[in-house]
């Protein structure tokens, strides 16, 4: 219980059962709370963006395990190219009369964003071929993912049809 004191006409007078916090309590509280805040912003900002960098990256993944799967079950040969200077992918289907471009669905994000870069193991190299063909194997190559805070990822395909991601330190 807390007893608070006052003044009154020289005389001490203990008012019983009064609750409240004083203004020192009330600014300490504030306090603390600004500086939790200030420390944890950062903090939450750098982890939003590693997670939609990792995202990303595992979109790009799940998109080659997908065009493997549709190249198995409808027995067709897939194509996506990907040009590391625009930073953008097609996909191509082989029908009869050769390769044609696949629009739908599938492709509703074919860029990626501006604050990431693309590469590849070649050097001069301007686009990057996946073939998928409808045994389930792929051409063996790869593509590397890094943003601009320097978190870098590796997409490698084997010719067994494996999607390997490596996340570079």
């Amino acid at each position: 219980m807390m007893w608070l004191t006052g003044i009154e006409s020289g005389k001490m007078r203990i008012y019983p059962d009064k609750r409240g916090f004083t203004l020192l309590e009330m600014l300490l509280v504030v306090t603390i709370m600004m500086i939790l805040f200030a420390v944890s912003t950062p903090m939450l900002s750098r982890t939003a963006r590693e997670l939609y960098f990792q995202s990303r990256v595992k979109k790009t993944a799940a998109l080659f395990r997908h065009l493997r799967k549709s190249a198995v079950e409808e027995e067709q040969e897939y194509k996506l190219i990907v040009d590391l200077k625009k930073k953008r992918y097609d996909l191509f289907v082989n029908e009869d009369s050769g390769f044609r471009e696949f629009r739908g669905s599938l492709l509703r994000g074919d860029s990626f964003p501006e604050t990431f870069s693309l590469s590849s193991s070649g050097a001069g190299i301007e686009t990057v071929e996946f073939c998928f063909y409808p045994d389930g194997s792929l051409n063996s190559s790869g593509l590397e993912i890094a943003d601009t805070n320097n978190r870098r990822a590796r997409l490698t395909t084997t010719l067994s049809g494996e999607v390997i991601v490596d996340y570079i330190q």
